[in-house]
């Protein structure tokens, strides 16, 4: 094979300077590959005749690829120090189309061969120090949760005054502060900070209280309990507990003991505070999408009875224990659901009536109703804003925990109503002999919500809801046959559908390994590029590009085809934590 120089670089002007840009953008990754005739790898013999030369030309891809400095989880990857012969096949694949990216492709296709050889040389000989970059760690002493309790006690003197003994409020319209988690109560104090919500006397604190004393507050009065009061109520404990499972356990939880960081707990709460907050949320005096959301339909009696409930419940203190993100995929999982579980249930089978049950569902499912709700399919404003927050992968990991419970029959056995089964038989063509969908894109009507049913058939008649199979399958139906119906799938035994527990990040990194090498560092194969301490963003793009097919390798085609966003998040989080020594 003849040996690639760079010296038709030599004397020769720089024109492309400007034009390559982002010149090696999106190298890292496993390509398909040219073979020779005997099956090999046909790597070129690669050289470089003029360092200074090819130096002032590789100016331009420094801004995207500066050289032995970590770019801060880009998308663009590290390039010092991979094979020359990789770089070199990863530009003309640019050239070919094997991967697609407008600026790369406008960029190389006015460089010569020994242009881009030249460059591929000067990366690979440049020292890269990513190779050998420990895994990021938090610098400096973090006060642990003891010290910074004791350190709080003595901050929370002055807010003893007005929120009572260690945060347990006995003046009306004065809120507990005992209970409240550390997230909930440093929200609520930097919202008075800014300006979302208004008092005078909270104000005052403003310009003494940084961070750092919020944090040792928050700390202390965490980890109090609330205690009951007997401040007066005016309302109805039973109307109001109706009214809290509507609308309000999906974030503050059973009652009003929330499991979620974000939300506060209400039990025990001042029952005066509650009905004027409820109130400023109603009037927008206070400002939250999700609680304008939820508090719009109520009446004044109504938070009258919502605050009365609350207020009488005991408060109990919930001890969650914190989830690494390097935690087992369903661990993960059930703790991205805990903010659906006030409502649908730990187990997916929710208690209250109009609310569906999740288990029982398909992953596919219950991920595209999610989506259904995010984009505006599905019109429920609180599901909507909930939706909002989840990320494609919390999406991933919310729907993966719900199919992986175990679902129940919603009524015995004995309590079936009479309906036509011309009208069962039509159901069951789509959703399965007795509710159990074959499909996992089609839900399972078993073991479902009576009322739950009858109200999306009610909406599928109305035209509610933007499916025109089922739109079509009720238009004939009776609204006086929606009961019987939904009654009659409800008492049906209800199967778990198939789902797959996702890989992890070690039992992926042991298929990858075999191609670069153990621990992601390359081998000898000088057309496999070293993963190991890559950038986690790019690693994520790319397995997303492999995982659609944009770029054109059969091997990690087949790799990348079964893996979830999760997983490839996973993965790309694992290499790129992982130093690889040498060059």
């Amino acid at each position: 094979m003849p040996t690639l120089t760079c010296s038709r670089l030599m004397n020769k002007p720089l024109r492309n300077t400007l034009a390559i840009l982002i010149v090696l953008f999106a190298f890292a990754g496993c390509d398909s590959q040219q073979q020779s005739a005997d099956g090999q790898e046909a790597a070129p013999q690669i050289s470089a005749e003029d360092p200074a030369s090819t130096q002032r030309l590789a100016k331009s891809c420094l801004q995207c690829h500066p050289i032995n400095t970590a770019i801060n989880n880009s998308v663009s990857p590290h390039i010092t120090g991979q094979p020359a012969a990789y770089l070199a096949k990863a530009m003309r694949d640019y050239l070919s189309g094997a991967r697609e990216h407008q600026g790369m492709g406008n960029a190389v296709r006015l460089l010569k061969d020994a242009e881009l050889d030249a460059l591929a040389v000067y990366y690979s000989e440049q020292p890269a120090a990513w190779l050998s970059m420990p895994s990021p760690v938090e610098h400096g002493r973090t006060m642990d949760r003891d010290e910074a309790i004791a350190a709080g006690r003595v901050l929370a003197a002055p807010c003893f005054s007005c929120h009572g003994d260690e945060g347990n409020s006995t003046r009306e319209g004065v809120p507990s502060l005992a209970g409240l988690s550390s997230t909930s109560f440093t929200n609520a104090i930097n919202d008075y900070f800014q300006g979302q919500r208004q008092s005078k006397v909270m104000s005052v604190f403003k310009h003494t209280i940084d961070a750092e004393k919020i944090a040792r507050l928050a700390a202390y009065f965490s980890s109090r309990s609330r205690i009951l009061t007997d401040l007066p109520t005016q309302g109805n404990t039973a109307t109001g507990e109706s009214l809290a499972n509507r609308y309000c356990a999906g974030c503050h939880g059973g009652e009003g003991n929330s499991v979620l960081e974000e939300y506060p707990s209400l039990a025990g709460q001042n029952y005066q505070y509650m009905v004027a907050a409820t109130s400023a949320y109603q009037d927008g005096t206070r400002h939250s999408d999700l609680m304008q959301e939820a508090v719009e339909a109520l009446s004044g009696d109504d938070i009258v009875n919502l605050s009365t409930y609350y207020a009488t419940r005991k408060y109990r203190v919930q001890k969650l224990a914190p989830v690494s993100p390097d935690a087992l995929p369903m661990v993960l999982a059930a703790d991205s659901a805990r903010m659906c579980v006030g409502c649908h249930g730990h187990d997916g089978h929710s208690s209250i009536k109009g609310t569906p049950h999740l288990s029982g569902l398909s992953q596919e499912y219950l991920a595209e109703a999610i989506n259904q709700y995010k984009n505006g399919q599905r019109t429920h404003g609180l599901m909507k804003l909930l939706a909002g927050q989840l990320s494609e992968i919390d999406v991933e990991l919310v729907s993966l925990y719900f199919a992986g419970q175990t679902p129940r029959s919603s009524i015995s056995q004995g309590k079936k109503s009479k309906v036509a089964q011309s009208i069962i038989s039509a159901c069951e063509a789509c959703h399965g002999e007795q509710g159990n969908s074959p499909s996992a894109n089609v839900p399972s009507l078993a073991g479902q919500d009576v009322d739950y049913l009858v109200e999306t058939m009610s909406q599928y008649k109305n035209k509610q809801r933007p499916n025109s199979e089922m739109r079509n399958a009720v238009e004939k139906v009776a609204r006086s046959d929606f009961k019987p119906v939904a009654t009659y799938f409800a008492s049906q035994a209800p199967r778990r559908p198939e789902f797959r527990v996702p890989e992890t990040s070690q039992q992926l990194a042991e298929k990858c390994n075999r191609c670069h090498d153990e621990n992601g560092g390359g081998g000898d194969d000088l057309l496999i590029p070293r993963i190991a301490g890559q950038q986690q963003a790019y690693l994520f793009k790319v397995l997303g590009h492999y995982k659609a097919q944009d770029r054109k390798h059969s091997g990690m085609h087949a790799m990348a085809d079964g893996l979830s966003h999760w997983e490839m998040h996973s993965i790309a989080k694992y290499y790129a934590r992982m130093p690889a020594t040498g060059q």
